[in-house]
C-alpha cells in the first residue's frame, strides 16, 4: 500500500477523526460507549474494524506520518483532565517534528516534581511487571492518557530549557527507585508470555 492509499479513510473515518474519537473514548465507561459511538454513526463492530485497520496501517507506515497525524488529532481533541494542555502541544507549529527549543503554552497541568514522580513510578511498575494502567489509576487517580497529555506538555518545557533535563532525569530515577523498592514481581494481567 502506498502513502496515498494508507491515508484513505476506513469505512468513512479519516485518521484525524479516528485520533479524536480515540481520545474521547478513553474517558468513557463501557456503559457510555455505545451511545457515544451511535452519535458518530458507529457501533462497536464498526469501531473495532476501523480501529484494527488504522492500527494495522500505522504499523506498516515506515515514515510514521500516520502516527504523527494520529497523535496530533488525539491531543487536539482536548479530552481528559489535561485536555487543554494537550491542545496546546497539538497546536505547536512543529508538532511531530523537531520540537527542541519550543514549548507549549498555557498553565502547567501539574507540578514538575509530580510529573517526574509519576513517570518514575510508571517505569518501576513496568520493570516489576505490574499493571501500569491500574497502578496509575489507583495511586494518582488518573489514566495513562491523562498522564501522557501532562507529560508531553512538560517535555516541551524541558526541550526549551535543557537545564531542566538533568533535574528531570534525577527526579524520575529517584521515583523509580522509590516505587521499585519492595514491589512484587507480579506479571501484568494484560500481557501474555
Amino acid at each position: 500500500m502506498n502513502q496515498s492509499e494508507l491515508m484513505q479513510p476506513v469505512e468513512g473515518i479519516s485518521m484525524e477523526q479516528y485520533g479524536q474519537l480515540s481520545a474521547q473514548i478513553m474517558n468513557l465507561s463501557q456503559d457510555q460507549l455505545d451511545g457515544f459511538l451511535a452519535q458518530h454513526g458507529l457501533d462497536r463492530a464498526k469501531w473495532e474494524r476501523v480501529s484494527a485497520e488504522w492500527n494495522d496501517r500505522m504499523s506498516r507506515d515506515a515514515s510514521a506520518k500516520l502516527a504523527t497525524i494520529y497523535g496530533q488529532a488525539f491531543q487536539s481533541a482536548g479530552a481528559g483532565q489535561f485536555g487543554q494542555q494537550a491542545q496546546a502541544v497539538a497546536s505547536m507549529d512543529n508538532y511531530g517534528g523537531n520540537m527542541m527549543g519550543s514549548s507549549a503554552g498555557g498553565d502547567a497541568p501539574m507540578p514538575f516534581e509530580q510529573v517526574c514522580e509519576i513517570q518514575g513510578a510508571m517505569q518501576a511498575w513496568a520493570t516489576t511487571g505490574q499493571d501500569v494502567n491500574a497502578m496509575i489509576a489507583q495511586t494518582f487517580q488518573m489514566n495513562a492518557a491523562d498522564f501522557s497529555n501532562a507529560h508531553t506538555w512538560w517535555l516541551t518545557q524541558i526541550s526549551s530549557d535543557m537545564n531542566k533535563l538533568n533535574e528531570y532525569n534525577q527526579l524520575v530515577n529517584q521515583a523509580s527507585q522509590k516505587y521499585s523498592a519492595g514491589a512484587p514481581a507480579a506479571p501484568d494481567s494484560d500481557l501474555d508470555f
